[in-house]
């Protein structure tokens, strides 16, 4: 396969798991949701990420939301499927998973029980399946970060890597790793909104987006204004949005503010699952004003 591919760019949409009141898989909600962000105009849609609570899911349940997405899109954009674990047997078995059910590619983190060889997780994980992978490169998670040279060895030793989710907030640090493997794999925005306009700038070609689940026209636009240089509208889409992004960055994990604002604004997401616990009443007093000035929610 070619080492790139010319599709992961643009917004990256962090599809959530949207539950039932009894905290069972939504799959009507999933359908909806995944229909709508398509229909919405991101790039590309991944599942069982961290937005989609991947930590709280068996493996079932991981297999089924993945064969959902991957019908659901029926071809239209790319879907990568998260398929991340502590060993790195039971990631083969999900990649191999998603490959067989037609994922695009898949998104791993580095074992994050005993990190040990990382090199040699993702190669055997490289020979096993014939798709793109994507390197996840979050420390918040694992603890450890993925220096640029661990990650060019990696990129170096396994052929169908693709692309770097980057969420170190160090920039410094992407933009040793674009110098070393951007004209290979796609380095990407990680963190989002807050951070995508210096992504942007240092050459990233598209971000993860989790408010893109019920707000997608702030990153899409933020998105389409880099592309043709246009700084100035960035920064404006930027501005506009930190209220929110302060709000997700303040009462996280950010996936309790997700779903909280997708549950305010009518959109299938429920609970989340244990170990965390939904917004409070207070929690949602102050999200429902943020929504209001971003014209999101109708004053009451």
């Amino acid at each position: 396969m070619p080492r790139r591919d010319e599709r992961l760019k643009g917004v990256i949409a962090l599809s959530i798991t949207p539950f039932t009141k009894e905290k069972e898989i939504d799959e009507e909600g999933l359908r909806e949701n995944i229909s709508f962000l398509v229909e919405s105009g991101v790039d590309v849609i991944v599942v069982n990420g961290s937005c989609g609570e991947c930590y709280a899911l068996s493996l079932e349940e991981q297999k089924k939301i993945i064969k959902i997405a991957v019908d659901e899109v029926n071809g239209k954009i790319p879907v990568y499927a998260g398929t991340s674990h502590t060993g790195t047997k039971i990631v083969v078995e999900l990649s191999k998973y998603a490959e067989d059910v037609g994922a695009d590619g898949v998104q791993i983190l580095p074992p994050y029980y005993y990190l040990a060889d990382v090199v040699a997780h993702y190669r055997e994980i490289g020979k096993a399946i014939d798709i793109g992978i994507i390197i996840y490169n979050n420390p918040e998670v694992v603890h450890v970060k993925l220096s640029p040279d661990v990650i060019k060895n990696i990129v170096d030793e396994v052929e169908n890597v693709v692309g770097i989710k980057d969420c170190t907030e160090d920039l410094r640090m992407v933009s040793k790793v674009m110098r070393l493997v951007g004209d290979e794999v796609a380095v990407l925005c990680g963190t989002g909104e807050s951070l995508a306009p210096f992504f942007y700038l240092l050459g990233s070609p598209g971000t993860y987006s989790s408010i893109v689940n019920f707000a997608p026209q702030f990153p899409i636009e933020m998105h389409k204004a880099a592309m043709r240089g246009d700084y100035e509208k960035v920064m404006e889409i930027h501005r506009k949005i930190s209220p929110l992004m302060d709000f997700i960055a303040e009462h996280g994990p950010f996936i309790r503010v997700i779903k909280g604002a997708m549950n305010i604004l009518g959109r299938p997401a429920g609970p989340v699952r244990y170990p965390l616990t939904p917004l409070t009443k207070e929690e949602e007093r102050m999200l429902k004003s943020i929504l209001k000035e971003l014209g999101l929610l109708e004053a009451v």
